[in-house]
């Protein structure tokens, strides 16, 4: 079974995604399961539509993911076909999820690859809206790199994190989400760059 993403409804002249290698079609790993969910990972350039002024005016861009656009699976009915959700910029990476269920609770995970050279993903949830960073330490507790991404609101998010200009070695990245009703959570794990 293949998926394709579009920005804007592909219903009502969106554009479709292609990757940095031109692709369009996505695999799933196997038949998605009622109300289930699959996670596709993939890098592209985002189209000139896509501006943090355009998203925080309130004019949101919506990223829709269609499984069986043409109608070719008859045992796929409509409406249950797609969904959308709210492209997060800065991220560009985002998630589609037809349920847009709300995790549950905070979390930060563990980066992949790991290790990595250079470039690796971390993801992490939130549950409520939050101001959040994400900073890289070495070994000895000194910061290396901070990233600022603003106020996100609640989801998951896949943030790549570029470390070519670094020294082999182990380091660490800790999330700091602070919401406006006074929540913080503070999550700390370890990653290691090898080259």
């Amino acid at each position: 079974m293949y998926v394709s993403f579009y920005v804007g409804n592909p219903q009502d002249g969106g554009t479709i995604i292609k990757d940095l290698s031109g692709d369009s079609l996505f695999a799933t790993q196997g038949a998605i399961p009622a109300r289930g969910s699959q996670i596709f990972s993939f890098s592209w350039i985002a189209p000139s539509v896509v501006n943090t002024r355009l998203v925080h005016s309130g004019n949101y861009v919506h990223v829709w993911g269609v499984i069986d656009l043409s109608d070719t699976m008859k045992e796929i009915h409509r409406r249950n076909d797609f969904g959308w959700s709210i492209l997060q910029v800065p991220g560009i990476i985002t998630s589609v999820n037809a349920q847009h269920e709300q995790p549950a609770s905070c979390q930060l995970f563990q980066n992949y690859p790991n290790p990595f050279n250079p470039t690796t993903v971390i993801r992490f949830d939130l549950n409520h809206a939050s101001k959040v960073t994400l900073d890289i330490y070495n070994v000895l507790g000194q910061e290396v790199m901070e990233n600022d991404y603003g106020t996100l609101g609640a989801g998951s998010y896949d943030k790549s994190i570029n470390m070519d200009r670094f020294a082999s070695g182990v380091y660490f990245y800790r999330i700091v989400a602070k919401g406006s009703d006074g929540k913080t959570f503070v999550a700390v794990r370890k990653l290691m760059l090898l080259k």
